[in-house]
């Protein structure tokens, strides 16, 4: 018992260290102050999620495992960042996450703590955003300057179209902790779980999606509202005609939601018309934010460099000095991780990655089902919560990957590497129960 006792503690440990900087990204220089604390912190997490693995001696590799490791490998031994000599403290976190996966996949004593975190976490930030809109003079005399110079101009725009952002320095950051708050919420609710009523989590389910919406984030919006609509019919129905219902009632809901926010951007929250405002294209403007750019120089640099691409991050570097813009950025990636693959590490990247993607999906939604429809009387609650939430997680990464940079970026990656992580686990315990 004690053992076990200690091996949740070395788990939950290591969940905790990622997280904890996942949900403080924006301000992890102010928390970390320099770069060997911030990696230290990684090193940290990675030896709490081997310590209980190595001790006595379980780890090894399995066919899936071996894609990401690969992949790994590829991102670190064609990197362009580290060509240069940038070690960037960042990208050792995202190294970090891979890590923690390959150890958490053989446990599962960490998953309920893990969605425990993700949902106190995503309270947490919802708290901040109202509070700054209510205090307004706070977030801009005391907020605001946290963040460096570059970010400090974003933050100044962002508030005067009325957007939310909280404690982070960029919309998407924050409508990627809500947006991903939002379907976790969604499928502890079609789980019926345990951490909360019923009544009061659909109420907290309104309040996080209109939060979502005042962050003015349209993409996260709608991919939210699809990972709901998909994991609905996945969840709900052995074929797709006793889906249908379901389906047809969250649209309702999606379509009263609409017309509610529609009332209170006419009325107590004006600044809700910015969010509608961006769904709404006017002759000459570009729908898609500057991406189209973007994602023509990934095309041309994997047409140049077709087989093993110009290496990890090298799009970053090829971007700043391809176009002058007038973006206060000095780097972008391509806002779509398939075409970042491509360019960066070629087709036999894209191959490794999309393929450990799109198994970890295909098996997920598998494993959900059989629960569901064949073991449903043998197999804990949390089991099936936990993969219900890893489903969420995966189908909202996967959507978001066409407009987004969620592979790329810490705060959604290490999310997404321990939704794989939980289905792993959970599919490890599946193979005990007969």
């Amino acid at each position: 018992m004690n053992g076990r006792i200690k091996i949740k503690s070395c788990y939950k440990m290591a969940v905790f260290v990622m997280l904890f900087y996942c949900y403080n990204y924006s301000l992890a220089i102010n928390i970390y102050r320099s770069k060997l604390a911030m990696a230290v912190s990684f090193l940290v997490a990675v030896i709490f999620a081997a310590i209980p693995i190595l001790s006595v001696k379980k780890f090894k590799f399995d066919k899936y495992t071996l894609l990401w490791a690969t992949g790994f490998l590829i991102a670190l031994l064609h990197n362009q960042r580290l060509a240069d000599g940038d070690y960037d403290p960042k990208m050792l976190f995202w190294f970090a996450g891979i890590i923690c996966m390959l150890f958490l996949k053989d446990n599962e004593d960490w998953i309920v703590y893990f969605v425990k975190s993700v949902f106190i976490y995503t309270i947490g930030h919802i708290f901040f955003c109202w509070l700054f809109k209510f205090m307004p003079g706070f977030y801009l005399n005391h907020i605001i300057p946290m963040f460096d110079s570059t970010s400090q101009v974003v933050l100044y725009q962002y508030f005067s179209q009325g957007f939310l952002t909280g404690l982070t320095a960029h919309y998407s950051t924050i409508a990627i902790y809500i947006g991903n708050g939002l379907v976790i919420e969604y499928a502890l609710l079609l789980t019926e779980t345990v951490y909360m009523k019923q009544r009061n989590l659909k109420i907290f389910m309104f309040i996080t999606a209109l939060t979502l919406i005042m962050t003015g984030k349209r993409g996260m919006i709608i991919f939210s509202i699809i990972t709901m609509l998909i994991f609905t019919l996945i969840y709900r129905a052995r074929s797709l005609r006793k889906a249908i219902p379901a389906i047809f009632k969250i649209l309702g809901v999606v379509l009263t939601a609409a017309l509610l926010v529609v009332v209170l951007a006419n009325t107590v929250l004006p600044e809700l018309l910015s969010t509608l405002n961006r769904f709404i294209v006017s002759d000459g403007q570009d729908v898609t934010s500057g991406r189209v750019k973007m994602w023509a120089l990934a095309i041309e640099l994997f047409l140049n460099h077709p087989l093993y691409g110009i290496g990890w991050y090298g799009y970053r570097l090829q971007y700043s000095v391809a176009w002058e813009h007038g973006s206060v950025f000095q780097t972008l990636d391509v806002h779509n991780v398939y075409l970042q693959l491509l360019c960066e590490t070629g087709l036999v990247g894209f191959v490794i990655f999309v393929s450990a993607i799109m198994i970890a999906l295909y098996g997920v939604i598998k494993d959900l089902r059989i629960c569901l429809f064949r073991k449903r009387e043998k197999m804990d609650n949390n089991y099936i919560r936990g993969l219900a939430v890893s489903c969420c997680l995966q189908i909202v990464f996967v959507l978001y990957c066409f407009t987004g940079n969620p592979l790329y970026d810490a705060q959604t990656s290490v999310i997404y590497f321990f939704s794989i992580a939980a289905w792993l686990a959970i599919r490890k315990k599946m193979r005990t129960i007969e």
